[in-house]
């Protein structure tokens, strides 16, 4: 099995030669199953806003900001990162690791219920491989939160090396493959 190395450096050029109405396109779709299978019951739901190689969910989550519900995003907090909620998806302004973040609200809000969580590569069994940071890992056991993970189905992998400390996603959603839960909230 190759190394987390160099299976990130060949998830990275897979996903490059993808086009871009490919990308486009399998977001759509996987905005149509999360509207369909996310739980109702939910108030508080941790998100990210997606870099350019990972599915892009803002129509999904600006129908849940103006449905009421609590939006959290994983933000940078000095040498750490931590769950702030969202006022509105944009405007948007430049925060570490090259990411941009929308404003958000002062203060340390409860955990979210469910955490969506973006990967470099996922199973179907809920291993996730991320960018190398340990950012979600370290965030996901903070709190009672479950994970799912959301890629595209070319990310989806038979098996990925882990490590006592990578957190297993309680589901894994693309825009095509059949459910891949391994644990239902």
């Amino acid at each position: 099995m190759k190394n987390k190395t160099e299976l990130r450096k060949e998830i990275r050029s897979s996903m490059a030669a993808l086009p871009m109405e490919a990308r486009a396109s399998a977001s759509r779709r996987l905005q149509e199953r999360l509207r369909d299978e996310l739980p109702g019951n939910l108030r508080r739901i941790g998100i990210f806003l997606p870099l350019p190689d990972e599915p892009d969910l803002r129509p999904v989550f600006s129908d849940w900001l103006k449905q009421g519900s609590e939006l959290l995003l994983a933000v940078p907090d000095g040498q750490s990162w931590c769950w702030r909620e969202l006022k509105a998806l944009s405007p948007l302004q430049p925060a570490a690791l090259g990411i941009s973040i929308p404003p958000l609200r002062p203060g340390q809000p409860p955990a979210p219920e469910l955490a969506l969580v973006p990967g470099r590569a996922f199973t179907v069994s809920g291993e996730r491989l991320g960018r190398g940071k340990g950012i979600y890992d370290r965030l996901l056991t903070q709190a009672e939160t479950i994970p799912w993970g959301l890629c595209f189905s070319c990310q989806l992998r038979e098996k990925l090396p882990q490590e006592a400390w990578d957190v297993r996603m309680a589901r894994v959603l693309t825009e095509s493959d059949p459910d891949v839960a391994t644990r239902t909230p």
